[in-house]
């Protein structure tokens, strides 16, 4: 995603909020965890430097969504929407 780690987390807590979940304890400051109610595993992190290889490549952090297929293509939606909000 093309937005700073702060401002995704911010984002997905609005997010969960609305569709039910929350951040996990076991979050620390370079992997941030949240669960939703429909048994979804999202996880926030900066991208590696090592991994940007192209100067215009401007994503900034990685975000990985786990669980079953319905429910994760579900919330990928809604956070694709989120942030389509935001940005445009």
């Amino acid at each position: 995603m093309g937005f700073p780690l702060d401002e995704v987390a911010r984002g997905i807590d609005r997010l969960l909020e609305r569709i039910g979940g929350g951040r996990d304890a076991a979050s620390t400051e370079d992997t941030l965890r949240w669960h939703t109610t429909g048994g979804v595993t999202i996880e926030a992190a900066a991208v590696p430097s090592e991994s940007v290889t192209h100067p215009s490549f401007h994503a900034r952090t990685r975000l990985i969504l786990r669980g079953e297929a319905a429910p994760v293509e579900k919330v990928h939606r809604d956070i694709v929407y989120a942030f389509l909000r935001v940005g445009g």
